[in-house]
């Protein structure tokens, strides 16, 4: 068994650092930020795949105690069908070194992982990976 199996099998997820160079973060950070702005500024198409702040904060506020939903609002929680939000993002996800990485992590071979969904959750740092809504999942194989 892996590390990255490990990690994933018990935390649900695996970071791992070496996956985007530089530049490739960079393009992420900017691609969601954008998405981020689209939301404040009250773009139609990103606010129907978005759950606000304050929209999370209704449904479970004693997870989020102290927390006056009207200041939030504008501020995008989860942003859901990003590619079709973003198409840019495709190229990024498409990076090779994560394919491999998620193969290993799921102990299957590249061919058997199929992008499923993907969204971008908005945490405080360290507290669990940007996107950690990039679903991958092993297909099975018939004999």
């Amino acid at each position: 068994m892996s590390q990255r199996h490990a990690e994933f099998s018990v935390q649900g997820y695996s970071i791992v650092p070496e996956i985007f160079d530089r530049s490739e973060v960079q393009a992420l950070r900017q691609l969601a930020n954008g998405l981020v702005t689209r939301h404040r500024s009250g773009d139609p198409k990103v606010l129907a795949a978005t759950l606000s702040i304050a929209a999370a904060y209704r449904m479970q506020p004693e997870r989020n105690p102290g927390i006056e939903p009207a200041h939030w609002e504008r501020e995008p929680f989860i942003i859901s069908d990003l590619i079709a939000l973003e198409p840019g993002l495709a190229t990024l996800f498409a990076n090779e070194r994560m394919w491999h990485s998620v193969a290993e992590m799921l102990q299957c071979s590249v061919v058997d992982v199929a992008f499923h969904f993907c969204n971008l959750t908005r945490k405080p740092p360290r507290q669990a990976p940007l996107f950690h809504g990039i679903g991958m999942r092993k297909i099975p194989i018939s004999p």
